[in-house]
């Protein structure tokens, strides 16, 4: 399995979350995993408080800053909250 197939195991995307979004933290999360843990191989390898503590948290800070300075440039983005991402549990 790809490490984003281990993000799409691991990561409980509440209903209604934005698309954007959505992807956005998917994609930073994966690429902390290759980064950080190229050896899990499937969810069941994957200690979820260190896919939380070291993958989902920065990738979602990372979306919330580009979302806010989006927000200062376009209307479109400004006061919209980011969706809360949670580690599936076993």
């Amino acid at each position: 399995m790809t490490a984003g197939g281990v993000v799409n195991e691991l990561l409980c995307v509440p209903e209604g979350s934005d698309t954007r979004d959505t992807a956005a933290v998917k994609r930073i999360a994966t690429a902390f995993v290759k980064l950080y843990f190229p050896h899990w191989n499937s969810a069941a390898d994957a200690d979820r408080e260190l896919f939380e503590k070291y993958c989902l948290a920065p990738a979602i800070e990372m979306r919330r800053i580009i979302k806010m300075q989006l927000g200062i440039l376009d209307a479109e983005f400004r006061g919209k909250e980011m969706p809360a991402f949670k580690v599936r549990e076993n």
